[in-house]
Formats: structure tokens, sequence, C-alpha cells
């Protein structure tokens, strides 16, 4: 299956549906190509209210989860 960079672009278009669709009554969790704080800010934009960081992780580290925080 396809992993972090791969899915930047579909996950963003699918987040913006979700998010609209969801109108403000259910959280929506960005997922999908979270590689730095860009990704993760990007995702937060498109209208999640949380994100999920997974392959990130794998090639940055942990680190990776406070430079996100950081860097918001």
């Amino acid at each position: 299956g396809l992993s972090g960079r791969a899915l930047t672009t579909l996950s963003d278009a699918v987040l913006a549906k979700v998010v609209k669709l969801a109108a403000g009554r259910i959280p929506v969790v960005g997922v999908g190509g979270i590689m730095n704080p860009g990704d993760a800010r990007r995702k937060l934009d498109l209208g999640a209210s949380l994100v999920q960081v997974y392959t990130g992780m794998i090639y940055a580290g942990p680190g990776l989860v406070g430079d996100i925080v950081k860097h918001l």
C-alpha cells in the first residue's frame, strides 16, 4: 500500500470533503503524508481537529512530534 508523501494530495482532498460534510458536528482527524510541521499545519488549516503522524515518525523519529508542536 501507499503511505507517507505519496498520500499527501489525495488525503488533503479527502480531508477537505470530510470536513465540509461533517460541518463541525464531529472532530475530523487529518492523516496521510504528514512528514514535517508544514504538513501538519496544512491539515489543520484544511479543518482537521487533530493530526495523526505515522510514516513521518518512521523517517524523522519521535522528535517530529516536538517539531510539529513547536511550529504550531
